[in-house]
């Protein structure tokens, strides 16, 4: 889809972000109920507009994703609606399907939810693999300068992916998150946790016929 018909959703998306953060903010006797259900429709919105689209708005991946451990770590008391909404963002955006709606189903064997136990690790450029990782992901990283410094082959299910392309990275206060297209043609969000050494499969998104 053109940016031009893109691009006014996603102000409308982060104006209603902004509005919900304010809301956490201003008043920690009263959730932002309905700030954050005006995020979420206009969410919707976006991703019925880009489902075909191989790539997410940086702006709209960098509010959803990891959506529900923040609503979790911002309040000690969170409506039980909120996250379960928080959560079918999530999976909507970036794995192309909501878990609270019947007939929909991610692809067969890569579904992670948030809640998930660490899922992999990587020391250097080798590939390991620990009892704590049940999807059996494990990463092969480029140590250049900086170890670790971006993946460039990893394993699900004793299947590999090549890593093509490194589309975006971003860091949060102990993780760094590349967001990779892999030689399935399809995108995933690999996760790495600098304090544990672990990777963790993020998010998955289909994008590929």
């Amino acid at each position: 889809m053109p940016s031009r018909e893109k691009d006014p959703v996603v102000a409308e998306m982060m104006q209603c972000w902004a509005d919900f953060q304010h809301g956490l903010s201003s008043d920690k006797r009263k959730y932002p109920i309905r700030q954050f259900q005006a995020f979420c429709e206009v969410t919707k919105r976006y991703a019925e507009l880009t489902k075909s689209d191989p790539l997410i708005h940086k702006s709209v991946a960098s509010a959803v994703n990891g959506l529900v451990d923040f609503l979790k770590v911002e309040r000690k008391r969170v409506p039980s609606h909120v996250l379960r909404d928080a959560e079918g963002l999530e999976c909507l955006l970036f794995r192309g399907y909501d878990p609270h709606f019947a007939g929909e189903e991610p692809p067969e064997g890569l579904s992670s939810k948030p809640s998930d136990p660490p899922l992999g690790n990587c020391e250097g450029a080798g590939l390991t693999q620990e009892d704590e990782n049940p999807m059996g992901l494990q990463v092969q990283c480029y140590a250049g300068q900086n170890a670790d410094e971006r993946p460039v082959r990893f394993q699900l299910k004793d299947r590999d992916f090549i890593v093509e392309e490194v589309l975006d990275q971003w860091y949060g206060p102990d993780d760094v998150f590349c967001k990779v297209r892999a030689d399935d043609g399809n995108l995933y969000i690999l996760r790495h946790n600098l304090p544990r050494g672990k990777w963790s499969l993020e998010s998955f998104r289909q994008t590929a016929e």
